[in-house]
């Protein structure tokens, strides 16, 4: 089987050589769960009283990591502070997420510029195995602001030499479908559950004789 670019960029991260590219995966994975655990024992307040009396090494293994306590939706909404391992003059990016169904305060999510560079390489990784250079992607996600998703994926596209089109999200599948017909064989990414809500629309658009 012929191996992805995203295998060869996750290849290149581990440090281990030695075996399958599954194990080294599971051994880099707990160094890697780890070395997490103890960083933020030391740095945020929150995880240190969330494990506290958790033993030593709780991540010797993938079944003892399993026992940690989770951290949960209200953990974030409450507490989303506290969880920051990190000065908030580091802090290039916050996402905050409204509460669904709920009047609780939002949940906030908070990146730093290395996370922002690790995102950007992944999705140009990733994307290597869909596109090729001077392809073209429709991007039907938020792209306005910087570093939003949308703003990365194109970034991220723009250093492999793929040309990305920056929509936003589907709101008339008609004006989607006119602008996926003026990039032939164009690769459309998108919300799952909005390109599936809209799905109909489009395709009719694209296949008035379809069906």
């Amino acid at each position: 089987m012929k191996k992805t670019p995203l295998e060869k960029w996750i290849g290149g991260k581990l440090p281990d050589t030695h075996g399958s590219l599954s194990e080294r995966i599971d051994r880099y994975q707990l160094q890697k769960l780890r070395e997490t655990v103890a960083y933020v024992r030391e740095r945020s307040s929150f995880y240190r009283g969330l494990y506290d009396g958790v033993v030593d090494d709780p991540a010797r293994d993938f079944a003892a990591f399993s026992r940690l306590p989770f951290t949960t939706a209200g953990h974030l909404r409450r507490e989303g502070m506290k969880m920051l391992c990190t000065s908030q003059d580091e802090i290039e990016r916050v996402v905050t997420l409204q509460s669904s169904g709920t009047t609780g305060p939002p949940k906030r999510l908070f990146f730093t510029a290395e996370d922002l560079e690790a995102t950007i390489d992944f999705f140009a990784h990733g994307m290597a195995t869909l596109v090729e250079p001077k392809d073209t992607v429709i991007i039907f996600l938020p792209g306005t602001l910087q570093d939003s998703v949308g703003d990365l994926l194109a970034r991220a596209l723009v250093r492999t030499k793929v040309k990305p089109v920056v929509w936003g999200p589907i709101r008339d599948a008609a004006a989607a479908r006119a602008e996926i017909m003026q990039h032939p064989n164009s690769c459309l990414v998108g919300i799952p559950t909005q390109i599936l809500t809209w799905h109909g629309g489009i395709m009719g658009e694209l296949f008035p004789m379809a069906g």
